[in-house]
């Protein structure tokens, strides 16, 4: 449940407080600034639940249609976080149906699709013998496609005529793609080259690789994204399945690289990346369990700290918190 949830604009050095919502004794109790929105702040306590952030409530257009002058930079923020955020978590699986439905629409185009071909030199650059993704569309009949689909599957897809693509997924990375425009349908497959050093070239499903490959295969587009825009990538356990001297060393590339526009915001329980020459002290944040089970967060700039000291090392001691303590486990294997 949401304790406790405000927007803040700035304007000069003053903070304005646009909403604030504050658990009660029974209910969440939502406030504007401007008094004028009492009506609309009573109702809003009323049927917000406690689990619903406000600023979703407001700003996704599903729960509220209205247009009041309150809601307005509201949606804005809303707006900015849903186009610009990608969160990865651990679980998530690598998805390339953009990259399919951009080569479908660029068919007919002299666009050399600039994106996948950077994809494909950074993913070179991180030296799996990889040397070409390929995002392979093989045009497929609807009769064909009836005698591989399970009936309730084939007919979702050539009954929707919303849009311009329908997708169904087939396994772990395959794919049917129905081009609703021009009425055609497409098997989408993701295929690996990878080249050894004796240049003996050899081709995989992206699912016959291991976790590490395809973990890196994964991330590519975001740091790409992150790299050429504006984009916010948040990946919860950055060195899931990863060499902590390779994913160091990327970290190290995107630290020492001027012109990056995005930002990465990453979790990790990886020690080794606690280092002063990759991050200043404003930039690593420890998470605490308390005794009631909640977290505090707070910077390592919170520590006077001399920039020569072994950061890694102290927490490992203790000294910034943050480390799972475990009872006696003899004790509780007795």
């Amino acid at each position: 449940q949401i304790i406790e949830e405000g927007l803040f604009q700035k304007v000069n050095e003053n903070y304005l407080n646009l909403f604030l919502r504050k658990k009660g004794a029974k209910k969440s109790k939502v406030s504007f600034l401007d008094d004028q929105y009492k009506d609309q702040a009573e109702f809003f306590s009323a049927i917000l639940r406690d689990e619903i952030s406000f600023l979703y409530f407001i700003g996704n257009g599903q729960d509220y249609k209205g247009n009041d002058e309150f809601a307005k930079p509201l949606k804005k923020v809303f707006e900015w976080f849903d186009s610009h955020v990608i969160v990865l978590f651990p679980s998530s699986k690598p998805d390339f149906t953009g990259f399919h439905l951009r080569k479908i629409a660029m068919k007919d185009s002299n666009d050399d699709l600039l994106f996948e071909k950077k994809m494909v030199s950074l993913i070179e650059s991180f030296n799996l013998g990889i040397s070409n993704v390929n995002f392979i569309n093989n045009e497929i009949s609807a009769e064909n496609l009836k005698s591989q689909l399970p009936k309730d599957i084939f007919d979702k897809i050539i009954n929707n005529t919303e849009g311009k693509f329908s997708v169904v997924q087939t396994s772990e990375q395959d794919k049917i793609i129905k081009d609703i425009v021009h009425n055609k349908y497409y098997e989408g497959q993701v295929s690996i080259t990878q080249t050894n050093k004796l240049n003996i070239v050899e081709y995989f499903k992206i699912e016959e690789l291991s976790d590490g490959s395809k973990r890196l295969i994964e991330l590519a587009p975001m740091f790409l994204s992150m790299m050429e825009t504006e984009k916010v990538i948040i990946i919860d356990e950055i060195e899931r399945s990863l060499h902590p001297v390779m994913i160091k060393n990327i970290l190290k590339y995107f630290s020492e690289t001027n012109g990056i526009g995005g930002q990465l915001i990453f979790t990790t329980h990886e020690s080794n990346l606690l280092d002063l020459k990759l991050f200043r002290e404003d930039e690593i944040w420890f998470a605490e369990k308390k005794d009631d089970y909640s977290t505090e967060i707070y910077p390592l700039s919170s520590y006077p700290i001399h920039h020569t000291k072994d950061i890694q090392s102290g927490y490992l001691q203790g000294r910034y918190g943050a480390i799972p303590f475990l009872g006696d486990i003899k004790t509780l294997l007795n």
